[in-house]
């Protein structure tokens, strides 16, 4: 359902790709983790990028939705985690991190597809 809902807002939204950080893409490319292999089809529409090693030791997780709610895990590894669907403000301030973390990372050649 998850990896459903995830194609469904990438092909949706085609001005503004869905954007995924990740810590360490090996294990998920290793396991063959479907959303690698959605986001190399989709690879217009959604994108996944390897975490610059500047922001690595953030023990945080969050999603941002249409600019107004979010879900912030302040421990990624455990499962309590604070969500708001009207919370401008919180949500514009989670983006703007998300901005910073994003343009200082790169794609991953874990990531890249390898046409033969």
């Amino acid at each position: 359902p998850f990896l459903e809902q995830v194609q469904r807002l990438a092909l949706a939204r085609s001005q503004v790709p869905v954007r995924i950080l990740v810590r360490d893409p090996k294990a998920p490319v290793t396991d063959g983790h479907r959303l690698i292999g959605l986001a190399r089809q989709l690879s217009s529409r959604l994108a996944i990028r390897r975490v610059a090693d500047d922001f690595r030791d953030r023990p945080d997780a969050f999603l941002i939705a249409d600019r107004r709610g979010y879900c912030l895990r302040r421990f990624a590894d455990r499962p309590e985690a604070i969500v708001d669907y009207a919370a401008p403000g919180e949500a514009s301030r989670l983006r703007a991190e998300l901005e910073q973390i994003w343009e200082q990372s790169d794609v991953d050649t874990e990531l890249r597809r390898l046409h033969l």
